[in-house]
């Protein structure tokens, strides 16, 4: 929760999870709805997922209540999209053998300066293993071991934790400073949005007081 608040600020548009097998809305699905409101994005698809869980008509009564649900806030209007991870329906990712792929932000330096230069990385996908099964493509789903041409020694140490892979050309733009900044705070057991704002150099960031 803490995490999407504080990444939400930096966000140009968003996904909205809705789980079919649950009433709309959720308490976390109206925070995170709110969190989009406050931050203007303006690019919103909502996600209805685990669709093969329910009967036809279920998903059918709660597609119908999430276009009540967001109906006059940012999202009014953004594509509802049916998602089964387990039949695999509208989920189209797949990774083959020799199929060209790249990591972003990939090698992280900093020069002279303290200036930060991402270099991303390209490679090419060799063998496609579950578990002991050699596999000529794969598809979401399970735990799929992938092996490139890449030099072992950028992947020492967990260097690349936290690093996206993606066919050459189809990630977003990398970025090394933020423009805004997100606030939040524990309430009990839940994670609430408080503020948010612009970054300037220079300026000590504070979080107003909160009564709990």
């Amino acid at each position: 929760m803490a995490t999407m608040l504080n990444g939400a600020a930096i966000m140009d548009g968003a996904l909205l999870l809705i789980a079919a097998n649950e009433s709309c809305p959720q308490p976390q699905t109206s925070e995170h709805l709110a969190a989009v409101e406050i931050m203007r994005l303006q690019h919103i698809i909502i996600v209805q997922n685990k669709v093969d869980l329910v009967q036809e008509n279920v998903a059918i009564n709660q597609h119908e209540a999430i276009q009540k649900f967001i109906q006059g806030t940012v999202a009014d209007g953004a594509p509802v999209v049916p998602i089964s991870a387990q039949l695999k329906y509208n989920i189209d990712g797949v990774l083959k053998v020799n199929q060209l792929i790249e990591f972003r932000p990939g090698i992280v330096v900093k020069d002279e300066s303290g200036n930060i230069k991402c270099t991303p990385i390209y490679s090419r996908i060799v063998s496609l293993f579950a578990e002991k099964n050699e596999l000529q493509f794969a598809v979401p789903g399970g735990l799929i071991g992938v092996g490139t041409t890449m030099d072992p020694t950028l992947t020492r140490a967990d260097r690349l934790v936290g690093q996206v892979l993606g066919e050459v050309g189809s990630l977003p733009e990398i970025f090394v400073e933020l423009e805004k900044i997100a606030l939040s705070r524990r309430i009990e057991k839940h994670w609430r949005l408080i503020g948010w704002g612009q970054i300037q150099a220079g300026i000590t960031l504070d979080a107003p007081p909160c009564r709990i």
